[in-house]
C-alpha cells in the first residue's frame, strides 16, 4: 500500500460525502492508497455514512472509537495505517481529482520526506468551488530549513497537518497533542524539521479549506487559548537552538501575525476586550520591537499592529466594522 489517507470524523454529517467523494474520485490507482475514516464517538449520522462508505468501497476501512478529539482520531489513524506515505484530510473540507496524484509524484520525482499542495479556504463546498482547483505550473524542491521558513511565512506551504504528504517514518516519535489547541502548530514544524531529505511543493489547487463558522477561529477567547504561547515559546527555542538567529525574522512575523489575526482579532469581541489585549501586548514584548522592519510581515498587519499599540479602544472599533 502506498498511501494511506486519514480522514478524522466527528459529527459532520452535512459535509462528510462531499469530503468522501472527492477522496474516491481521485486520478490516483485507487489499489495504492487506503481510505482510514476514524469515527471519533459522533453522535449524528455520521458513523453510519462511514460504515456505508466502507460496504461500497474496498479501499476505506473504519474505526469507531470513543471521542478524543481530532489529535487522538489522527494518532488512531496514524497507528493504524499500512500506507508508505500518510496525508490527513478534516471531514468537513475537500480534495481535487489530483491531489494524490501530485503529491506522490513530487515525493517520487524528488526523492524527499514530505510533499505539499496548495490549499484555498471556501465558505462552501460545491460543483464551483471544485473549479477553482488547479494543477501544477510550478514546483520546486526545499531544504528543511527553507521548508521551515516558508511555513512560518506562509509562502507556499503552511502549518496545518492537512495538504501535505508525510513518509510515514516521520511519524517515529512524534503524535499530535491530544487535548491541546493548535495542535498542528505544535507538531507539523517539528515533521518538518524530519524532513532531512527535503519538502517538494507544487502550486496546484488541490485542497478545499472549508470555514465554518463554528470553527475555532470564529469564537471568542479564553484562558484556554493561552496554550498558543507555550507552543510558541517551545517552537521559539527549539528554532533557536538548531538554528540560531536564521530563523528569527520568519517566526517574528508568524508570531505577530498570528496575535493580531487568531487572538486580537477574537478579543476585540469580548465584554472585557481591554483587559485580553493587554494580557496579548504584554507577552513576549521583545517580539513587538522593530516589526515595522520586518520584510515578511504583511503592510496590513504592520498597521493593525500599530493601531493596536496607539489605541485599544479605537482598534477594537475598527475591528468590529470590518471584520
Amino acid at each position: 500500500m502506498e498511501i494511506s489517507v486519514i480522514v478524522p470524523v466527528y459529527n459532520v454529517g452535512n459535509y462528510l460525502k462531499i469530503c468522501l467523494n472527492s477522496i474516491i474520485n481521485q486520478s490516483f490507482d485507487a489499489t495504492k492508497y487506503e481510505i482510514i475514516l476514524i469515527d471519533d464517538g459522533s453522535t449524528d449520522d455520521s458513523g453510519i455514512i462511514c460504515d456505508n462508505y466502507a460496504k461500497k468501497y474496498s479501499n476505506i476501512r473504519v474505526i469507531h472509537k470513543k471521542n478524543g478529539g481530532l489529535s487522538d482520531a489522527r494518532n488512531c489513524g496514524i497507528d493504524n495505517a499500512n500506507g508508505k506515505y500518510l496525508t490527513f484530510i478534516d471531514s468537513d473540507d475537500a480534495i481535487g481529482k489530483y491531489f494524490l496524484e501530485i503529491l506522490y509524484d513530487l515525493v517520487k520525482k524528488y526523492n524527499v520526506d514530505m510533499s505539499s499542495v496548495a490549499a484555498i479556504s471556501v465558505k462552501k463546498i460545491d460543483v464551483n468551488e471544485f473549479s477553482k482547483t488547479s494543477k501544477t505550473t510550478e514546483e520546486k524542491k526545499l531544504s528543511k530549513k527553507e521548508a521551515l521558513a516558508a511555513a512560518l511565512i506562509r509562502e507556499g506551504i503552511g502549518i496545518s497537518a492537512w495538504a501535505y504528504l508525510y513518509d510515514k517514518k516521520l511519524f517515529n516519535n512524534i503524535r499530535y497533542p491530544k487535548d491541546a489547541l493548535y495542535e498542528d502548530l505544535l507538531t507539523t514544524p517539528y515533521i518538518l524539521d524530519k524532513a532531512n531529505k527535503g519538502v517538494a511543493v507544487s502550486d496546484a489547487i488541490q485542497y478545499l479549506y472549508y470555514v465554518r463558522n463554528d470553527s475555532i477561529t470564529h469564537r471568542g477567547i479564553s484562558e484556554k487559548d493561552l496554550i498558543w504561547f507555550r507552543g510558541m515559546d517551545k517552537l521559539e527555542n527549539y528554532l533557536y537552538e538548531k538554528y540560531g538567529n536564521k530563523l528569527k525574522k520568519e517566526f517574528q512575523a508568524r508570531y505577530l501575525t498570528d496575535i493580531i489575526g487568531i487572538l486580537c482579532n477574537r478579543a476585540v469581541f469580548e465584554n472585557n476586550a481591554t483587559k485580553w489585549t493587554n494580557i496579548l501586548l504584554k507577552r513576549n514584548k521583545k517580539l513587538w520591537k522593530n516589526y515595522l522592519k520586518n520584510p515578511y510581515i504583511k503592510n496590513r498587519v504592520k498597521a493593525q499592529i500599530f493601531v493596536l499599540k496607539l489605541n485599544k479602544v479605537l482598534y477594537r472599533n475598527i475591528i468590529k466594522r470590518f471584520l
